[in-house]
């Protein structure tokens, strides 16, 4: 997919994006804040911010957050309700930032719409270049619950649209290949994760490919709903997933 198709999905996507149960997931955002370990002081950077819903998460315990995305129409729904926030359009392989910038750089659920493998490692070293030495570079994405079940992952995303899919070992040797010197991985599960919510707000999907998706699952097999903790009932379908975030210090 090219950087305009790319634009074209997210202005489909960006009304009915802070729908997504996934987005506010108290669990996910709780992880950040743990994790991320943000003081009064940090300068940070929400690369890929979309919404802004993690710049606004982090902005109370830090000093300023600068929030940069792609889309302008992603943008326009963010929440600039802080006044240490600020937002703008940019692209995480080609950032306008000095070197040392920041404390701390998040891409939460952003390297995976990064498709060639040599953009993702410029944008990994891109986000390393604006880091202050001994800043951390926190990557966080959607993983499959285990390994056996990654090219199931890509089927059902496939459908869905074209993205990358990462295990958290694939995740952690980006970093390291971007020159970070110490890089640590989070395993974080989030559990009831919501099919019809997910499905019926992403904003561009066919009645016809969301059944799909949902018989894919339906119909996987017994280690497919093992791993997942598939559960489906009065037409609901739930699963448990797993998200990566991976740390590299630089």
């Amino acid at each position: 997919m090219i950087e305009s198709d790319q634009k074209k999905v997210w202005k489909a996507r960006a009304a009915t994006y802070n729908n997504l149960k996934w987005v506010n997931n108290s669990t996910l955002k709780r992880a950040m804040l743990e994790h991320g370990r943000f003081g009064r002081t940090h300068s940070v950077l929400d690369a890929g911010t979309g919404t802004g819903v993690i710049a606004s998460l982090v902005a109370p315990f830090v000093k300023e957050v600068h929030g940069i995305d792609i889309s302008k129409e992603m943008l326009s729904f963010a929440n600039n309700g802080h006044p240490n926030t600020v937002f703008k359009e940019g692209d995480v392989r080609k950032m306008t930032y000095p070197d040392a910038r920041f404390d701390r750089v998040i891409a939460r659920n952003v390297f995976h719409n990064i498709l060639m493998e040599e953009d993702r490692l410029r944008a990994a070293r891109e986000c390393r270049r604006v880091l202050k030495k001994g800043g951390w570079f926190i990557l966080q994405e959607g993983v499959p619950p285990h390994a056996s079940l990654k090219r199931d992952f890509e089927k059902i995303f496939a459908l869905k649209e074209t993205r990358a899919t990462f295990l958290p070992e694939e995740m952690a040797s980006l970093l390291k290949q971007a020159g970070f010197a110490k890089v640590s991985v989070n395993i974080i599960d989030d559990k009831d994760f919501d099919l019809k919510n997910w499905l019926d707000n992403d904003g561009t999907l066919s009645e016809e490919v969301k059944q799909k998706i949902i018989d894919m699952h339906v119909n996987g097999t017994e280690e497919f709903k093992k791993h997942y903790n598939l559960r489906a009932s009065a037409g609901r379908v739930l699963i448990d997933t797993k998200a990566a975030l991976v740390i590299g210090e630089k």
